[in-house]
């Protein structure tokens, strides 16, 4: 197993780690919320509902990952900020970025205060930056619900959810059948496997302007993909590599669905 992960670039290219009942757990709650996407109308708390589960396990995966700490003050930080952002999204979706905005700067405060209360003051600089970082990758994700409220919301969010999907199967296949090609693109190779099934998904939901879309959401789902792959989580944060690049992807979704559906 050793000289297999050796012989490619990052731990997730393994079979055997694909297989693990963590990541395929991820993998079946991403396709269980795109099915809350399809049928629940906007605005109903049950999309809210299925999505904290999805951050609270983002949260929890990126705080492993980054080794914090103060590791459940900080998953109870962002789970509090996940469920507020979500829950303002959920009510209004228009002013998005005030919503999330005040979110953070709230979460800011709480994370001051937390470490002025602790009993001891070591590592506070890298607690600071963990906790914040976490805020910051659950809100993030929260935009699936306001990309659900957009016009064409619920093609639009089942198109950035086939991308993290189909995306991530199509460049893990790509790198298990050609790892030597993969290992001399340095990246490029997967990033243009999440581009093509990206534009290809949103030609088919969504048509020209869909094309478009699902081709910058699988960038940036694939830039976040690779961010982990290039960090090598080993037996740190299994999670993340399925669950980090919805956190890129939708944001990037929503401005363009927004931009360009209306």
């Amino acid at each position: 197993m050793e000289a297999v992960t050796a012989g490619v670039m990052g731990s997730w290219r393994v079979p055997a780690r694909l297989a693990q009942p963590t990541v395929v757990a991820v993998v079946v709650g991403v396709v269980l919320l795109g099915i809350v996407c399809a049928v629940v109308p906007v605005g109903n708390p049950l999309l809210a509902a299925a999505l904290f589960a999805v951050q609270v396990l983002l949260a929890a995966a990126w705080l492993a990952f980054v080794g914090s700490p103060a590791r459940l003050v900080g998953l109870a930080i962002a789970a509090g900020s996940a469920l507020a952002a979500d829950l303002l999204l959920t009510r209004d979706d228009h002013d998005v970025a005030g919503a999330l905005a005040g979110v953070v700067a709230l979460s800011l405060v709480t994370v001051v205060f937390a470490q002025l209360f602790a009993r001891e003051h070591r590592n506070v600089t890298q607690i600071f930056a963990a906790h914040i970082s976490a805020v910051l990758v659950v809100c993030a994700t929260a935009c699936v619900i306001a990309l659900r409220g957009t016009s064409q919301g619920r093609d639009a969010a089942l198109l950035c959810l086939a991308v993290l999907v189909g995306g991530s199967v199509s460049a893990r296949f790509v790198s298990l059948s050609f790892p030597g090609a993969v290992s001399a693109g340095g990246g490029i190779i997967e990033i243009l496997a999440w581009a093509l099934v990206g534009g290809a998904l949103g030609a088919a939901i969504l048509g020209v302007e869909g094309l478009l879309i699902g081709l910058l959401t699988g960038v940036a789902a694939a830039l976040a993909d690779l961010f982990v792959n290039v960090a090598d989580l080993q037996a740190r944060g299994s999670l993340l590599p399925v669950l980090l690049p919805l956190s890129s992807a939708a944001p990037v979704s929503y401005l363009l669905s927004r931009v360009l559906l209306g």
